[in-house]
């Protein structure tokens, strides 16, 4: 007798190793009345079909539904999750999946509609509550390795292990940013749209501790090279670094959202002056119009009578422009600038010394070393700017002509348009270079430009010899500057692709877009390592608004040949 039973349990040892050595090869299936069970490969089910839907195992678990409930499954066919939740999400790095208790959700096969209502926690990859559903809400966890739960309507904050380490008591949060710190609001409410009302705000840091107490009625978003700008109330600004430590006391009516160069402005009394970071003043609160520094001045306004006028300071706070002309350009650049008079604009340097008459209708930014190209003609557009020659550092044209466009400087040439209409280059000495009677012609980068005439184009280099012919199969063509090797080509201001700088095609000019030969770029050609054909062109078309997986992901190796 006991023999038999010897023979019996070996049997069912025996039996019980097999099936789980087939487990991972289980695959849902229906039976005839629509119910789904597991069937292993030869199609007999080992789980009983009494489900309403199952998944594939991934990872060694599968979902299965019973009404409106899932519940989760392990590769042995044993439930290691009841099926109790309205909801089981996606596992994340940590081996948790968000689930939700009690809530109402409208099952539509293998997925799950908006869920309603019930406490949401956390499960591990055994099916065990590591994180007991209790919340309204979950967030995701961040790079800081912390979430954000919602217990009713305060918010609190948890790690990894579910742990709660700050008390959901904030009825508002941001995100993490400077020194993994972020605002926190308590003793506020929301609106309908979700704006905050109300309250106090303060800082928090990633382990769960207010770094900064919640004593402010507003404070800036996030900390930007340490500081924040908050308020006491009673429209009074001040900025506090990220210790909390006030730098400049909240004694203003207003002030500029962050420091530029050390260099803030700030309002007293409808009127505008600077101070440094430390808070000390930088010149006299007088200013109708402040303006960040750029190139190392900053412009101002003042009233004159019932007039404003305009003028520059320098980083001492200086006055090197007085106020007097009716306009000036706020972007400067190398301790230059632009000031308005009579209608026209002179060039000035950083003692605001006129280096120009005032004869100039246009302007561009001003480039590096003080060049800017500048325009003489009525009616200049801004939206659409025509340059007439550049200005060099000292104010003095390049050249004494007069173009019809000027534009660029990169690789030390400017591109311009002759009075004939033909295109050519112009360095920084003003000479005219490379003039081949281009019709269309492009800036230089790494040593390469792009020219065209007669239906033809190739790239040049630095000494104005073609480098290669640009391929085309017929139409109009324009080449953009390269970066890392790689230049884009529009066809007939349509069609889109680009070549390496031996002038091979790398992905042809068949695409809609820059951003789809970017996106094949990234896909395809960077693991390819080989030119793209038109069955890649072909494929990506099909497939790029059916999914939001990259293209080679998606489809099989096989399916990218001809």
């Amino acid at each position: 007798m006991r023999n038999k039973n010897i023979v019996s349990a070996i049997a069912v040892l025996l039996l019980t190793t097999v099936s789980a050595a087939n487990a991972a090869d289980l695959t849902p299936a229906q039976n005839e009345k629509g119910k789904y069970g597991y069937v292993d490969t030869a199609g007999v089910f080992v789980v009983k079909p009494a489900y309403d839907m199952a998944t594939p195992f991934e990872d060694g678990i599968s979902r299965v539904r019973k009404g409106s409930k899932w519940g989760l499954m392990g590769e042995n066919g044993e439930l290691i999750a009841p099926v109790k939740y309205a909801f089981i999400g996606d596992y994340n790095k940590y081996g948790y999946a968000v689930v939700n208790v009690g809530g109402t959700s409208e099952a539509t096969g293998i997925m799950i509609g908006t869920v309603t209502g019930g406490k949401y926690g956390h499960i591990n990859k055994n099916g065990e509550e590591i994180l007991p559903p209790k919340y309204t809400e979950i967030g995701f966890f961040d790079e800081t390795n912390t979430a954000w739960v919602q217990a009713g309507n305060k918010y609190g904050l948890i790690d990894t292990t579910g742990m709660l380490i700050a008390p959901a008591k904030y009825v508002a949060h941001g995100t993490f940013g400077d020194n993994n710190i972020c605002w926190v609001n308590v003793g506020g409410y929301k609106n309908a749209e979700g704006a905050v009302s109300g309250g106090k705000y303060g800082y928090l840091s990633r382990s769960g501790q207010e770094v900064i107490q919640p004593v402010y009625v507003n404070v800036r978003n996030k900390f930007h090279n340490g500081i924040s700008w908050v308020s006491k109330g009673k429209g009074r600004y001040g900025y506090i670094d990220n210790t909390g430590k006030e730098i400049v006391a909240p004694i203003y009516d207003d002030l500029a959202d962050t420091f530029s160069m050390n260099i803030s402005y700030v309002k007293d009394r409808n009127l505008w002056g600077y101070i440094t970071r430390e808070g000390l003043p930088l010149t006299e609160i007088k200013y109708s119009s402040v303006f960040h520094f750029h190139g190392g001045m900053a412009a101002v306004g003042i009233i004159d009578g019932r007039e404003e006028k305009f003028g520059y300071i320098d980083e001492t706070g200086r006055e090197v422009v007085p106020p007097i002309y009716e306009s000036v350009a706020i972007y400067c650049n190398d301790n230059h600038g632009f000031v308005k008079s009579g209608g026209k604009w002179a060039y000035v340097d950083k003692n605001g010394t006129p280096l120009t008459p005032f004869n100039i209708t246009g302007f561009s930014k001003i480039m590096q070393d003080g060049y800017v190209s500048v325009a003489f003609g009525p009616g200049f557009d801004a939206n659409n700017p025509v340059y007439s020659n550049v200005l060099d550092s000292e104010g003095h044209l390049l050249n004494d002509k007069i173009y019809k466009n000027v534009w660029g400087l990169y690789g030390g040439y400017f591109c311009v348009n002759k009075s004939d209409g033909t295109w050519c280059w112009l360095d920084k000495q003003g000479n005219e270079c490379f003039d081949g009677g281009y019709t269309t012609v492009g800036s230089f980068s790494e040593g390469l430009a792009f020219a065209g005439k007669n239906g033809k184009y190739i790239y040049i280099d630095t000494s104005g010899n073609k480098a290669f012919d640009v391929p085309n199969s017929g139409g109009e063509l324009y080449g953009g500057m390269f970066n890392d090797g790689i230049a884009y080509i529009i066809k007939n201001d349509k069609q889109w692709g680009c070549i390496d700088k031996t002038g091979t095609v790398i992905v042809p000019y068949e695409l809609d877009t820059q951003d789809d030969v970017a996106k094949l770029l990234s896909d395809r050609y960077s693991i390819k390592k080989e030119p793209l054909k038109r069955r890649d062109i072909e494929l990506y078309n099909l497939y790029k608004n059916r999914t939001k997986c990259s293209i080679f992901d998606t489809l099989a190796e096989d399916m990218w040949g001809y």
